[in-house]
């Protein structure tokens, strides 16, 4: 979690560091926390154990900042709108009680599949990792079809969003976003991408978090068995989501050998089997033609166009993740 300081310099900082935008613009860094919070909720299903307990105050849920190792150094703005104090403790409210019984903290799992999102929705309630929230995102149901069936036998016990998060962390997978900032990227994507901004994140925050999984023992990484390049078969494997004028162009990056993955990653960065072969040049075309109904590294797809990197998994502009660019990515 970004402390206040570097969440508002993030935002402020001229590029490649930051947005340069001016601070009165600012996404909510209350709203930012408390995304955080639902995702360490996520990531306890690979620790086994509860990160932040809820307190009941008048029946809305709080999370106690004072005391808590990793809130109470964050210097968190306190507003009657998102925080409470009581007792002489600061609280910061949260939608819903901690989900996940001790049963369900118990069962061993490892992050396998990291899947690379840009940013949460500015409007809309269907942030990943809020189990409470109600409008369907292909973030969400795209990779609950990916993984069915499941390729390590789990099993899918309900329609609720809680039992989806709880199946997709069965199998190891995971969603991290580029930017912290919910934000309309729309004008933005092309001068992130110019001026280094992109990079920069991908960088220094999206491999800074995975190898903090690598460094804590929650990445799958047991298994001698060795994949096509010669890597450990069970290192996570990432891939990029959409939209596709970011990660297109992050991909590029890295398959133009501009930025070097740890050798604890696997992205499968390279151009998608095309038939008939095509010669589109990146970054300026994301995507490809495609014969309909053939097969794509195994998977038949009814598509006209696939991305141009197997590590893309975006079906347009606008309609996010596809399932079986997902499968083709991750398997």
């Amino acid at each position: 979690m970004l402390p206040y300081i570097d969440y508002q310099n993030k935002w402020t900082n001229p590029a490649p560091a930051g947005f340069g935008r001016m601070l009165m613009d600012m996404p909510s860094y209350h709203d930012y926390l408390i995304r955080e919070i639902y995702q360490q909720d996520y990531l306890d299903l690979y620790l086994g154990a509860m990160t932040f307990n809820r307190t009941i105050v008048g029946g809305i849920y709080y999370v106690k900042i004072t005391g808590n190792p990793i809130l109470s150094v964050l210097g968190i703005p306190l507003d009657p709108l998102f925080t409470l104090t009581m007792g002489g403790n600061d609280y910061i409210k949260v939608d819903y009680d901690y989900p996940w019984t001790i049963a369900q903290l118990n069962q061993k799992r490892c992050i396998k599949y990291i899947m690379i999102g840009e940013a949460a929705h500015p409007i809309n309630d269907s942030y990943f990792y809020k189990h409470t929230s109600t409008v369907s995102s292909p973030w969400l149901s795209a990779p609950v079809a990916a993984f069915t069936p499941s390729p390590n036998g789990s099993v899918l016990t309900g329609p609720t969003k809680l039992e989806k998060l709880l199946y997709l962390a069965d199998n190891g997978y995971i969603l991290i976003d580029l930017f912290p900032f919910a934000t309309n990227y729309t004008a933005l994507r092309t001068v992130l991408n110019t001026t280094g901004v992109s990079t920069f994140f991908f960088n220094n925050e999206v491999l800074f978090r995975i190898n903090q999984f690598v460094v804590n023992g929650l990445t799958c990484q047991n298994s001698n068995e060795q994949n096509s390049n010669g890597k450990n078969a069970y290192e996570p494997i990432i891939a990029f989501s959409g939209p596709p004028t970011i990660h297109h162009y992050l991909a590029n990056e890295i398959a133009m050998g501009a930025i070097l993955l740890p050798p604890t990653i696997v992205c499968r960065c390279y151009m998608n089997d095309t038939i008939p072969a095509t010669i589109p040049t990146p970054p300026l075309y994301w995507n490809r033609p495609w014969t309909s109904m053939t097969a794509l590294h195994g998977v038949v797809i009814p598509y006209v166009k696939a991305p141009y990197y197997r590590c893309c998994t975006c079906q347009n502009a606008i309609a996010g993740p596809n399932n079986l660019f997902i499968r083709v990515a991750f398997f």
